[in-house]
Order: C-alpha cells, then sequence, then structure tokens
C-alpha cells in the first residue's frame, strides 16, 4: 500500500506540480469526517477509531460530524457538495451502496460524485435465530420455513437496509416464505428477537456477540464468504447450500470528486497505518470486523460492483422507499 502511494506521487509530481505542492502542506487545518448515521453504532465506532488515529500521522485534528438522515442519504449529499479539498470526507459503506437504487431522487452518485480514498473495513453478519426456534442449521431452518411457511418472522432495522435485503435475498435463494417485521432501529429489532417475539433476523455479529455469548440467541451461518476466524465452527451461507450467497457490510473512506490525487494519497497512507496498530486489531477483532485498507483503484472497482450487485437484488425484492 505505501509503495502504491508513492508511486502515485511520484506520477503527479511530473504532472501536476500544482496538486503536489497542495498536497505537501496538506492538511493545514482540520479534517471533517462525514458519517451518516447516528452516533453509537458500528460505523460511527469504526468512523471514530480510525479518525483518531490517522490525525497522529497527519499532525492535525481528524473529528466525525454524525449527519443522520434520509436513511444514510443526507451526509453523503452534504459532502458531494463540499470544496474537493481533503478537508471534508465520507464515511460511506454498504448502506449507501444500496441507498442508490433505494432511493429515487438522491442529489448525488456514490460512484460518479466521490473518489474511493480505502475501505477501512468489513462487518461480519450473522443468521441467528432464537433459541425456542428448533433449528440449529441452515438446512434444518430452511426445512422448517417449507413445512410451516406462516409461522415464523424475520426482524430488520427497516424496509431497503440491509438486514431487510440480506433475508429476501436468503428467502430468494431458498425458495422460501417468511414475513418481514420491520423496525425502525437495530436495537429494536434485537430486543424482540431475544424476546422471542420474532423468531429470525441478520444483524452484525459485533452488535449481537453479547446475545450469543449468552445463549439468547443462536447462529446458524455467517453472510461472508469465508468463514469468520472468530467462528470457526460457524459456517457461511453459501457453504450451507447458498453457493454466492454474500450480505457482509464494508465501511471506508470517500472524498468529492476532483480532490488531488497526492491528498488522496496522503489521506490513504494514513488509513493504512491505523489499520496496521495492535489496539485498532484488537478492537476490530472484539467487534466482528475485519480491516481492509485497500489502494483507491481497488477500492472505486469494488463500490460500482457492489452497487451493481444491490441493485440487483432491490429489484428482484422489489423494494422501493421513495
Amino acid at each position: 500500500m505505501m509503495k502504491w502511494a508513492l508511486r502515485l506521487l511520484i506520477v503527479w509530481a511530473v504532472l501536476t506540480p500544482g496538486s503536489l505542492v497542495q498536497a505537501q502542506t496538506y492538511p493545514d487545518r482540520p479534517v471533517k469526517i462525514v458519517v451518516p448515521f447516528g452516533a453509537g453504532g458500528i460505523t460511527d465506532l469504526v468512523a471514530r477509531l480510525i479518525a483518531d488515529k490517522m490525525a497522529m500521522t497527519l499532525k492535525q485534528t481528524v473529528y466525525v460530524e454524525n449527519k443522520p438522515g434520509m436513511g444514510g442519504a443526507l451526509g453523503p449529499s452534504t459532502v458531494a457538495s463540499a470544496p474537493p479539498d481533503g478537508y471534508t470526507l465520507l464515511f460511506g459503506g454498504t448502506g449507501n451502496a444500496i441507498g442508490q437504487s433505494i432511493y429515487k431522487n438522491l442529489s448525488y452518485d456514490i460512484v460518479r460524485d466521490f473518489t474511493a480514498i480505502s475501505r477501512v473495513a468489513e462487518a461480519v453478519n450473522v443468521l441467528v435465530v432464537n433459541p425456542k426456534v428448533p433449528a440449529n442449521s441452515v438446512a434444518e431452518l430452511v426445512a422448517l420455513l417449507k413445512a410451516k411457511p406462516d409461522d415464523l418472522r424475520y426482524a430488520s432495522s427497516g424496509n431497503g437496509g440491509l438486514y431487510h435485503l440480506a433475508m429476501e435475498l436468503f428467502r430468494y435463494m431458498t425458495n422460501t416464505k417468511i414475513q418481514h417485521i420491520p423496525y425502525k432501529t437495530e436495537s429494536a429489532q434485537r430486543t424482540d428477537v431475544v424476546a422471542g417475539r420474532i423468531e429470525v433476523m441478520i444483524d452484525a455479529y459485533g452488535v449481537v456477540k453479547g446475545n450469543v455469548d449468552d445463549g439468547q440467541l443462536r447462529v446458524l451461518a455467517t453472510t461472508s464468504t469465508k468463514r469468520f476466524p472468530a467462528l470457526p465452527n460457524v459456517p457461511t451461507l453459501a457453504e450451507s447450500g447458498l453457493p454466492g450467497y454474500e450480505a457482509d457490510a464494508w465501511v471506508g473512506l470517500l472524498a468529492p470528486t476532483g480532490t488531488p490525487m497526492p491528498i488522496i494519497a496522503k489521506i490513504h497512507e494514513a488509513v493504512v497505518k491505523a489499520l496496521a496498530e495492535p489496539d485498532v486489531q484488537a478492537k476490530f477483532a472484539d467487534q466482528g470486523l475485519i480491516a481492509i485498507g485497500d489502494a483507491p483503484q481497488q477500492a472505486s472497482e469494488f463500490i460500482k460492483k457492489d452497487v451493481a450487485r444491490w441493485k440487483e437484488i432491490v429489484n428482484r425484492a422489489g423494494v422501493s422507499v421513495r
């Protein structure tokens, strides 16, 4: 990653010397990272952790500003219209990739109006059931749903959200029926599944880990492409009869399109250094997160594919918020 940044700086030193000078003085004032969700969630937690570490490398204040609203669309609209100078960044993720298809009148395009800096982390999601559900594997849950299609329900944190679409993908790939019960918040979703009022959900492992450890929820599978090291005995959904299934969440840093590449490279270097810190790695492991730190071009290509993939799932599920 460091070699990539150095090569990029050399190229831009030749082609755009003015931009290199700008990068050499960057940052000379505080850098703002906009999180398009409220405080306390996984996205907010990762953003604040990385911001603190980036501040040490950049030798400047890096702070987080929460801008929830419009299902995560308000924050990106603010950043997209900000000056492309590296001082206003977006900590976006899967929710924004999905939102590109869910919201019909967005003032921005997550691919066109942003330059990817790096994906920071992947959040492992898990398919869980209340312990009262007589299913100890995905196969048993599928059999139960086919035998009693009107008996079980699944919770999500809202229509058109990741957990809703992840379960719709599960339902589609297993050819089963299960009623969707949307909630306004993730905490309300979890509360009712833990209490047994709702039977099934997909949620982030980092936030249900305590419930799983206490026996309040049973994990049947992860939504990852490969097994999660913290859950070595838990299969992926792809391993459990749903080949190609994937519904983990990513979070990462983006800048307004037009931000000079030497500045992008400087921010990327700060992200990579942050992810290498032992305390960051320990906190990631505890929260069910996997560090990424890919290069801007790789992150950009991933985001384009992710937007297209979720668009297909959204269209298949027939979901539209507005």
